[in-house]
């Protein structure tokens, strides 16, 4: 449980300071979603990666290569 807590705490600390992904490269962007989607810990961090994704109008179709 106190392992939970500290997961969760770190999670929410991590995205709350780096919610401007606008900087970041669809190819970094892309990299992530594709090779760490089954993480449960990294979920709210893809899911932020993938509304900037498509907020540029773009997806990950083009970096399918890049799959571990």
């Amino acid at each position: 449980m106190k392992r939970f807590a500290i997961i969760t705490l770190a999670t929410a600390a991590l995205t709350s300071c780096a919610s401007d992904y606008s900087q970041v490269s669809s190819l970094q962007l892309c990299d992530y979603v594709l090779n760490f989607s089954g993480e449960h810990f990294y979920q709210s961090t893809q899911n932020l990666y993938l509304a900037e994704l498509s907020r540029r109008g773009e997806d990950c179709s083009g970096y399918q290569h890049l799959r571990r």
